[in-house]
């Protein structure tokens, strides 16, 4: 099933102002049986798409179609504009904010960057995970460790820095 702007207006509600993506009532035909479509509409109809993944050490929100875990800021993107671009980031930083005035088409380069500028940690390769509660440090697009101090993640990756 090719995922389009005009699927994605049958399977979502979004709310503009707060980033969320919600579940509408899904018809028979995208289900292999009957039973199946009861189940999910009882499930998910209504419901907030609040699944989340980590991906290089940071969150990001996901929600379902045709069996597939997407990406939230890449359906609203193609929900509200009809566009899928190649990439696609977020403007405050914050991965978990998908309101659209926060999504910014990019360029790999500076996608990549975004993602290794954290504005919480002030220095590249280090960011602050909320679910775990400690500092992430990454280098060269691996993570090489987690700690409970800024200070000493940001130590972590100068010393990964200087090894290299």
């Amino acid at each position: 099933m090719e995922i389009t702007q005009e699927l994605l207006k049958q399977l979502f509600r979004y709310d503009p102002e707060t980033g969320d993506l919600f579940y509408k009532e899904r018809l028979q035909h995208l289900f292999r049986t009957p039973k199946d479509c009861v189940v999910w509409n009882k499930r998910f109809k209504g419901k907030k798409a609040k699944s989340e993944t980590h991906i290089n050490g940071e969150s990001f929100l996901r929600a379902y179609v045709d069996g597939k875990s997407l990406l939230q800021h890449r359906l609203i993107y193609l929900l509200v504009t009809g566009e899928s671009p190649k990439y696609l980031t977020h403007k405050n930083g914050n991965t978990l904010d998908n309101r659209f005035c926060n999504l910014v088409v990019s360029e790999k380069k500076r996608d990549f960057s975004n993602k290794l500028l954290n504005l919480k940690a002030g220095i590249k390769g280090v960011y602050w995970d909320n679910t775990g509660q400690r500092w992430i440090v990454s280098f060269r697009s691996k993570t090489i460790g987690t700690c409970k101090n800024h200070l000493d993640a940001i130590s972590m990756r100068k010393s990964a820095e200087n090894n290299s």
